[in-house]
């Protein structure tokens, strides 16, 4: 985006992007930029099911939110799902950011504005 438009329209979009993301979770999520113009949420205590909901609500938002000469942006969502048994690991942070990071990356790859989920058994889920 800051290739493309600059970097005031760059960072305009993101406090724009910002405010949407914030709008869309609970006070129990945990909102955090996680790098350039990637951000990081934690749903808690989510099923697959709440987690389509919850993307497909943030892409819809998302949507409104124009670049230069009224260009929609479209954002590719990655996540990874933890059961209970998840949480005996000690490296369970590490493991399920790595995991969200591939589900993303597989997302940004194959179609732009769509989540890509990893479940327990480490499938792909498109939502």
């Amino acid at each position: 985006m800051n290739d493309s438009f600059g970097h005031e329209v760059g960072d305009r979009v993101l406090i724009k992007l910002s405010k949407v993301i914030l709008e869309h979770v609970r006070e129990t999520d945990v909102v955090a930029r996680w790098g350039g113009e990637e951000f990081l949420i934690v749903l808690y205590n989510a099923t697959i099911e709440s987690i389509k909901c919850f993307s497909e609500r943030l892409h819809s938002a998302i949507s409104t939110i124009l670049l230069p000469y009224d260009k929609p942006i479209a954002v590719s969502i990655g996540g990874a799902v933890l059961d209970q048994n998840g949480l005996a690991h000690s490296d369970v942070i590490a493991s399920q950011l790595l995991k969200a990071d591939e589900a993303l990356y597989s997302a940004k790859e194959n179609q732009k504005g769509h989540t890509r989920i990893i479940d327990e058994s480490g499938e792909f889920l498109v939502l």
